[in-house]
């Protein structure tokens, strides 16, 4: 299932990424107010327009993020999700070592039995489903409600939209994120939109859940191509093949070579097949590879490359080059 593309609703979903990287490690209290003071600039695409409603809450080893806000005009809400922090050679920081079935498929509606639908099925990396499982655990640090819980309540507006978003790691959690909402959603008493857009996403799950998302659900693998976290893990053989983002030293040819050799282990991997590459913007060589590698990596270079406004934490070098 996909709808049109929307660059400038992707432009706002991107800075809500990005923010979710804002002054971590703070104490929840400090972030919480560090994430609001970033929700009023109106510089941003999100033009102090976005308010903070839910959240945030920070759980897991990998220190992985979620919270949502909404539009202060409208009954738009954003899932915002940050999975690992650090970002340069994230593409071996989170190498999946096993799958697991994805327990959060909606259930076939009666009109889909009828006409003879599968149930769903697919596995996801059990990395990725720890830290879904451990966000929606969390429970907000003002009203204890978990995020099911406030969805739950919101729902029963005539009709909302949910927006999903991330960015690395972020954006590989918003591929398991968009079918637990259409999976809750199904006892909400309002009508639900919901689109994910995830930013520089690595592969989250087998061609059965990749297959699913494409058909039935609507999520946008939005990509640099000369960043090689997207080619986690289905493509990871690509980024030698294709030198990205230029030619590989043989030092990190090993690494990427374990890399692989552990994913495939774990199963087969396949990215949904929407996928909108962005225009490229080539660095010189004389930056060296793992500069290289975090700067077309950086939230803020995705922000450039979809013509919207940089946040003002850790700047793009792209604009330099293009």
């Amino acid at each position: 299932m996909t709808t049109v593309f929307d660059k400038q609703q992707a432009g706002v979903q991107m800075t809500l990424a990005g923010l979710a990287y804002v002054d971590e490690g703070l104490a929840i209290n400090k972030l919480k107010q560090a994430l609001i003071q970033e929700l009023m600039k109106t510089h941003y695409a999100t033009q102090g327009l976005w308010s903070l409603v839910w959240g945030p809450v920070v759980h897991g080893w990998g220190d992985n993020l979620v919270f949502v806000a909404q539009h202060v005009q409208t009954a738009e809400y954003s899932i915002v999700l940050r999975g690992t922090i650090e970002q340069r050679g994230s593409i071996w920081e989170d190498v999946p070592t096993e799958q697991q079935n994805f327990p959060f498929f909606p259930a076939l509606t009666a009109e889909e039995k009828a006409q003879g639908l599968p149930v769903p099925k697919g596995k996801v990396s059990s990395h990725f489903l720890e830290a879904q499982q451990a966000l929606l655990n969390g429970r907000d640090p003002d009203t204890g409600e978990t995020l099911g819980q406030f969805f739950s309540r919101v729902g029963k507006q005539t009709e909302i939209t949910i927006y999903v978003t991330g960015h690395s790691q972020g954006a590989g959690l918003v591929t398991v994120f968009v079918p637990w909402v259409l999976s809750q959603s199904q006892s909400w008493s309002g009508k639900v939109n919901c689109m994910g857009y995830g930013f520089a996403p690595p592969t989250a799950g087998d061609p059965d859940f990749a297959n699913w998302l494409s058909q039935y659900a609507t999520s946008f693998q939005v990509i640099n191509p000369l960043d090689v976290v997207p080619f986690g893990y289905a493509g990871l053989k690509d980024i030698v093949k294709d030198k990205v983002p230029e030619a590989v030293p043989d030092v990190y040819r090993l690494a990427i070579d374990a890399a692989i050799g552990i994913a495939e282990l774990a199963g087969h991997w396949q990215q949904p097949q929407v996928i909108i590459k962005l225009p490229q913007v080539q660095l010189p060589e004389s930056i060296g590879y793992l500069d290289q590698v975090g700067a077309q990596h950086n939230h803020n270079s995705y922000l450039y490359l979809l013509d919207a406004p940089q946040t003002d934490s850790d700047p793009s070098i792209l604009p330099k080059y293009r």
